[in-house]
């Protein structure tokens, strides 16, 4: 069974954004989706050429308000044309068989409302907060969860900067636009939702930074490489 998918990439359209962002847009070309669309929206100006086909950027007033990252998600969500939407900041690239995990993960995420995916720093690193708890009584904050134990989403934190949601799920439930970015908005949003949606995390789609971030957990073990 195939599936559909919009890739909605949140910038602040900076020179070093665009050129990660071609490295990100070359990524999923090269996962073979039968039906997709890229989206990509910050400033007001559009930095990129050659083949568009695929391609579309929605400017946006960066003046408006500074790191205003729920508004662009809210905003971007709407003109998706697809169900599935991959909404992540600037700075990923996906596993060549990102595409393929997902058709294995049909039947599950077909039903679920939203989905985590592992994700991996630059070095290869588990990112600290892809599966994790938020408020567990037990475990805590950002305690990392196996990918397949989908039994705690009653605590799930779900990052703002990579996510996978359905399209009606995330315009009935939107991000709250009086938050802005670095204002724990993605906290917010997790605590809001998860009693009500129903949370998995696809073990066989990876994504990795292709941005250097300070990692705040460096305890992970090194494991991108095993898996290209």
């Amino acid at each position: 069974m195939e599936l559909d998918f919009s890739f909605c990439i949140i910038t602040d359209n900076s020179t070093e954004a665009c050129r990660r962002i071609s490295q990100t847009v070359s990524s999923i070309r090269k996962l073979n989706i039968p039906n997709y669309e890229i989206l990509v929206i910050g400033g007001e100006d559009n930095k990129f050429s050659g083949d568009l086909s695929d391609f579309r950027k929605i400017n946006f007033d960066e003046s408006s308000v500074s790191g205003w990252i729920t508004k662009k998600k809210n905003n971007i969500s709407k003109l998706c044309k697809y169900d599935n939407l991959v909404i992540f900041h600037d700075y990923f690239v996906f596993h060549k068989n990102w595409y393929e995990g997902y058709k294995k993960m049909y039947e599950d995420f077909s039903q679920c409302d939203v989905c985590s995916n592992p994700v991996f720093m630059i070095d290869g690193r588990r990112e600290f907060t892809d599966w994790v708890t938020l408020d567990h009584p037990e475990l805590g904050w950002g305690s990392p969860l196996n990918y397949n134990d989908w039994t705690q989403t009653q605590y799930q934190y779900i990052s703002g900067g990579y996510f996978v949601v359905k399209k009606q799920f995330m315009l009935d439930n939107p991000l709250d636009e009086a938050l802005a970015s670095h204002q724990s908005e993605d906290v917010e949003w997790s605590k809001r939702i998860r009693n009500k949606a129903k949370i998995i995390c696809n073990p066989y789609s990876y994504v990795k930074h292709n941005k250097q971030h300070r990692n705040l957990r460096v305890t992970h073990e090194q494991v991108w490489e095993r898996m290209v």
